[in-house]
Protein backbone atom coordinates (compact mmCIF):
# COMPACT_ATOMS: atom_id res chain seq x y z
CA UNK A 1 0.00 0.00 0.00
CA UNK A 2 1.48 3.30 -1.20
CA UNK A 3 0.70 5.70 1.24
CA UNK A 4 -0.07 9.11 1.15
CA UNK A 5 2.82 11.53 1.27
CA UNK A 6 1.43 13.56 4.30
CA UNK A 7 1.39 10.30 6.55
CA UNK A 8 4.78 8.60 4.99
CA UNK A 9 6.53 11.47 5.94
CA UNK A 10 5.95 11.41 9.64
CA UNK A 11 8.12 8.80 10.85
CA UNK A 12 10.52 6.22 9.82
CA UNK A 13 8.10 3.44 9.60
CA UNK A 14 4.15 4.30 9.31
CA UNK A 15 1.57 1.47 9.61
CA UNK A 16 -1.84 1.63 8.85
CA UNK A 17 -3.84 -0.01 11.64
CA UNK A 18 -7.67 1.02 10.72
CA UNK A 19 -9.26 2.70 8.62
CA UNK A 20 -13.35 3.81 8.86
CA UNK A 21 -14.73 5.94 6.22
CA UNK A 22 -18.38 7.30 4.88
CA UNK A 23 -18.93 7.86 1.48
CA UNK A 24 -20.15 11.71 1.15
CA UNK A 25 -21.04 12.03 -2.39
CA UNK A 26 -20.96 9.73 -5.72
CA UNK A 27 -21.37 11.25 -9.40
CA UNK A 28 -21.54 8.34 -11.80
CA UNK A 29 -21.55 9.51 -16.08
CA UNK A 30 -21.21 6.60 -18.56
CA UNK A 31 -17.20 6.95 -18.36
CA UNK A 32 -16.20 8.64 -14.73
CA UNK A 33 -16.93 8.70 -11.54
CA UNK A 34 -16.10 11.07 -8.67
CA UNK A 35 -16.39 9.83 -5.62
CA UNK A 36 -15.57 11.87 -1.98
CA UNK A 37 -15.21 10.19 1.47
CA UNK A 38 -14.46 11.12 4.65
CA UNK A 39 -13.71 9.41 7.56
CA UNK A 40 -10.70 8.27 10.05
CA UNK A 41 -7.04 6.49 9.81
CA UNK A 42 -5.69 5.00 12.62
CA UNK A 43 -1.65 4.79 12.33
CA UNK A 44 1.48 3.66 14.25
CA UNK A 45 4.34 6.04 14.05
CA UNK A 46 7.89 4.45 14.23
CA UNK A 47 10.91 6.44 15.37
CA UNK A 48 13.79 4.72 14.81
CA UNK A 49 14.99 1.28 12.99
CA UNK A 50 13.39 -1.71 14.37
CA UNK A 51 17.30 -2.15 15.82
CA UNK A 52 16.65 1.23 17.49
CA UNK A 53 13.69 0.45 19.11
CA UNK A 54 15.12 -3.32 20.38
CA UNK A 55 17.68 -0.88 21.65
CA UNK A 56 15.65 1.43 23.44
CA UNK A 57 15.93 4.12 21.25
CA UNK A 58 13.52 4.32 19.16
CA UNK A 59 9.33 5.10 20.07
CA UNK A 60 6.45 3.91 18.27
CA UNK A 61 3.11 6.47 18.57
CA UNK A 62 -0.23 5.08 17.79
CA UNK A 63 -2.82 7.99 16.96
CA UNK A 64 -5.70 8.35 14.60
CA UNK A 65 -6.14 11.52 12.05
CA UNK A 66 -9.48 12.74 9.97
CA UNK A 67 -8.77 12.81 7.08
CA UNK A 68 -11.05 13.46 3.25
CA UNK A 69 -10.16 12.32 0.22
CA UNK A 70 -11.25 12.66 -3.74
CA UNK A 71 -11.30 9.73 -6.08
CA UNK A 72 -11.83 10.30 -10.05
CA UNK A 73 -12.30 6.72 -11.72
CA UNK A 74 -11.72 5.59 -15.67
CA UNK A 75 -14.87 3.63 -15.33
CA UNK A 76 -14.29 1.19 -18.74
CA UNK A 77 -10.49 0.80 -17.85
CA UNK A 78 -11.02 -0.02 -13.94
CA UNK A 79 -8.34 2.18 -13.22
CA UNK A 80 -7.64 5.36 -10.65
CA UNK A 81 -7.38 8.64 -12.49
CA UNK A 82 -6.19 10.36 -9.64
CA UNK A 83 -6.45 10.98 -5.72
CA UNK A 84 -6.55 14.03 -3.61
CA UNK A 85 -6.13 13.87 0.39
CA UNK A 86 -6.15 15.95 2.57
CA UNK A 87 -6.13 15.67 6.45
CA UNK A 88 -7.05 17.69 9.56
Amino acid sequence: MTLPGELDNLATHVSVEDVEFEYQSIHISNRVAEVEVSGVIDIKLQYGSNSDFKNDMGDVIEDSLDFSCSLLLDMPHSKIISVDWAFD
